[in-house]
């Protein structure tokens, strides 16, 4: 099942992770003139969520999913520059691994969802949207990756040359691994970066395999297991307590701030090296600060273009 997985793509080796803050991380994407992305998310409702603290409901600030939202919330703003986000679930009820529906779609209405039905204006509207949804849908499974990444090539269709950001918010435990490797080579094809935050238990074996598949045109996924970071994040925001002299308010804004950008600096972590080869294959159009500078990003060992 998983004998396509390998840490190459081609003749190119797969994206390292070797940011060590968001400040170098934002600098760097500022540097190749990266201003602006298009952002699309999918959330996770199957039955599985229900157990720990992924979708707790009455503890919303403890509900994993809101976390990383909120973490979100403090990053994506500077980047989308429409505000406008479009935000589906899968693996609910309605869903299952078949389909998607808008995030806050109510279950009992059965007309054709349009895509303005998905979208929110502002990223609060998202947070809120999941709240309302997280109270309201019912979890059930199984859950699949392929028909959110061809939702994601549609999306890519639909606004063309620009970079895609797709966030896939889950917990893992994929039913259909194969058809979720054909789709995410085929998404390969178009200017769409996968961000797949899992906050399941363990790390998932499908997960993993995406983002190190080989036959893709460049990696265009990045897996990070939140489960993993949470104790990180929280010695980040305790060692930011300690320092700060801030009033006590102030003292947990930064602490949260600081939680949030090292959350934001594992998301995007390959969001560099993705633009450098979108733009080398052609997908967007050439960045005149790429193509000038000829910018060399560690692991690919190629410049983009000279003049």
């Amino acid at each position: 099942m998983f004998a396509s997985c390998s840490n190459k793509i081609g003749e190119a080796e797969v994206n390292p992770d070797r940011f060590k803050s968001f400040d170098q991380l934002e600098a760097t994407l500022h540097s190749l003139g990266i201003k602006n992305f298009q952002s699309i998310f999918f959330i996770d409702f199957s039955k599985s969520n229900n157990f720990g603290q992924n979708h707790d409901v009455v503890n919303i600030k403890d509900n994993r999913y809101f976390k990383i939202l909120s973490s979100l919330r403090t990053v994506i703003d500077k980047f989308d520059d429409d505000k406008i986000y479009p935000a589906y679930r899968f693996g609910c009820v309605r869903t299952r691994e078949r389909t998607i529906l808008p995030l806050a779609w109510d279950e009992s209405n059965m007309t054709q969802y349009t895509q303005q039905d998905a979208e929110y204006v502002g990223f609060d509207a998202v947070i809120q949207a999941y709240v309302r949804a997280v109270q309201n849908v019912t979890f059930a499974g199984p859950t699949s990756l392929c028909h959110l990444v061809h939702a994601s090539i549609n999306y890519s269709k639909a606004h063309p040359n620009e970079h895609i950001l797709s966030f896939i918010l889950c917990d893992g435990a994929m039913c259909w691994p194969t058809l979720d490797m054909e789709a995410v080579i085929e998404a390969s094809a178009y200017p769409i970066s996968f961000i797949a935050v899992s906050v399941g238990e363990v790390h998932d074996r499908t997960l993993e395999c995406l983002d190190d598949l080989r036959g893709r045109k460049f990696d265009n996924f990045q897996y990070v297991n939140y489960r993993e970071l949470e104790a990180t994040l929280e010695k980040i925001g305790k060692r930011e307590l300690k320092k700060s002299k801030s009033e006590f308010e102030q003292r947990d804004l930064k602490a949260k701030l600081a939680m949030d950008r090292a959350l934001a600096n594992e998301m995007f972590m390959e969001l560099p090296d993705q633009f450098v080869q979108m733009v080398k294959l052609g997908y967007l159009a050439e960045n005149l600060i790429v193509k000038r500078s000829g910018v060399v990003l560690g692991g690919l060992n190629d410049t983009v273009g000279h003049e």
